[in-house]
């Protein structure tokens, strides 16, 4: 007589049993630590997604952080290179002219070319003496002024254009817009070799900084 079978689950159930049923137990608990947060007793134990979204959002903040000061040096570099260009070309028009009269020098349309160009967007280059008085701007009202007269005023300002009456300067210093907006200018002034002029070179820094900005401002709106 043949034996009985035995009772009990067949291969497909103990696999199941076996195998899918604790990997989808598996599942189940990384999906929960992944997607949710947790209070337990007290303590709060934070899901992947929430870590991972904070590291995501810190490690974007320290990059476009340092964007912004890469781009600021850059915008510094670009600056002091204008100031540099024109004393230079300064220094060789007054070689070439040197029997020319200071006040005609002065008069010239070729140096005033030479002496007051643009700086970035909405910045320039002037030139005054070691004496602090003014020769070049893009204000004509500004042109021939003591900038002594600004130390009160514009105390950050003069404080930076003092210092190159005897060598060169750089600086940041705010400056307020017509529209009452105070915005950081960053300027570097050098000397004209044998001369006593001085050229200013200024811009606002913000101009080299602003795709940074943009591009931070864009993350605020996503978040």
């Amino acid at each position: 007589m043949a034996e009985k079978k035995k009772a009990g689950l067949g291969l497909l159930p103990r696999l199941y049993l076996g195998v899918f049923i604790p990997i989808l137990i598996a599942f189940i608990i990384i999906g929960m630590m992944i997607f949710f947060t947790w209070n337990l007793g007290g303590v709060r134990v934070p899901s992947l997604k929430d870590i991972g979204s904070g590291s995501l959002k810190e490690l974007s903040t320290i990059s476009l952080r340092e964007s912004k000061a890469s781009m600021d040096k850059l915008g510094e570099r670009i600056i002091q290179e204008k100031a540099l260009s024109v004393a230079s070309q300064m220094e060789v028009f007054i070689k070439l002219n040197s029997k020319m009269r200071k006040e005609d020098l002065m008069k010239d349309p070729w140096l005033k070319e030479i002496a007051v160009q643009k700086v970035g967007e909405t910045g320039y280059t002037a030139i005054h003496d070691n004496k602090g008085v003014n020769y070049f701007h893009t204000n004509p009202q500004i042109v021939g002024t003591d900038l002594h007269q600004l130390a009160e005023r514009l105390p950050a300002f003069w404080k930076i254009l003092e210092k190159s009456l005897t060598g060169p300067a750089s600086g940041y210093y705010d400056w307020k817009d017509a529209d009452g907006k105070i915005r950081p200018k960053y300027m570097y002034l050098t000397p004209v070799k044998e001369t006593p002029f001085i050229v200013a070179s200024t811009t606002y820094i913000e101009e080299f900084s602003r795709p940074s900005k943009a591009i931070e401002e864009k993350m605020r709106q996503i978040e």
